[in-house]
């Protein structure tokens, strides 16, 4: 809780050159990062004494601090995705889709240390990518439409490719597509988008396409202009015949 407490107060951090550019020219020392990675290091070698919240709450503070630069960081998601995976049926939906978003946001190979062993972090990534995406399945009815977005994203952001996933995906395209008039046009962009990353047939995705297209006519001038941009996007990936209903970025 403590360090849930002190990321949502810092808010999401400079990165981490800014960081490493400060110290050089002599500014004063963030204590707060040196805190949020011994925590990480130290939690890291207790995580049996973690309830499930305690570990997507130390994940999800670690990614929102802008902390996955650091070597104890990315050790300590590692060793939750590993630890997490096979009892992730005891997490609750937002501690998963939590969890999911910070491991999804681990570097690459190059960026620190920590990924010297990257087939281990791949490993241990997919497992839990995979187990996320069982749950989600499994226990859809307990996840909250905004839960589900957030795995599905973290899913296509991570790279995760398996026939579980695109299972998922295809899944919640075709729910989506059942409650759009229930749903935010951010969610829906969200799920759309994730779905043609993670491979999910245009056929299966048109409907739900032409749904969004739909709401976002109706709903302007209140879309947001990160929405439309989304928008765009999602025209671009996934083109259906004969166009779509009158819905674009404003001059």
């Amino acid at each position: 809780m403590l360090a849930w407490s002190l990321a949502k107060f810092r808010g999401r951090t400079r990165s981490n050159k800014k960081k490493h550019d400060r110290k050089e020219s002599g500014a004063e020392v963030d204590y707060a990062s040196y805190f949020l990675a011994y925590l990480a290091e130290v939690a890291r070698g207790r995580l049996s004494e973690f309830a499930p919240q305690g570990i997507s709450n130390i994940a999800w503070a670690l990614a929102t601090a802008d902390m996955l630069g650091e070597e104890e960081s990315c050790h300590y998601l590692t060793a939750a995705a590993l630890a997490a995976a096979p009892s992730l049926a005891d997490f609750a939906p937002q501690a998963i889709s939590n969890l999911c978003w910070a491991v999804s946001r681990l570097p690459g190979g190059n960026v620190s240390r920590a990924n010297s062993n990257r087939q281990n972090t791949s490993m241990a990534v997919s497992a839990l990518f995979e187990a996320a995406a069982q749950q989600a399945m499994h226990r859809v009815s307990e996840f909250s439409w905004q839960d589900l977005s957030s795995v599905v994203v973290a899913l296509s952001h991570g790279r995760h490719r398996s026939c579980t996933t695109h299972m998922m995906a295809t899944q919640l395209v075709i729910q989506a597509t059942n409650n759009c008039h229930k749903l935010t046009t951010q969610v829906m962009l969200n799920i759309a988008l994730s779905a043609t990353r993670l491979s999910v047939q245009h056929n299966i995705l048109w409907p739900l396409v032409i749904q969004i297209g739909g709401c976002i006519s109706a709903r302007l001038p209140r879309v947001s202009s990160i929405d439309l941009c989304q928008w765009e996007q999602l025209q671009n990936r996934c083109p259906v015949s004969g166009g779509y209903p009158s819905a674009s970025l404003p001059a």
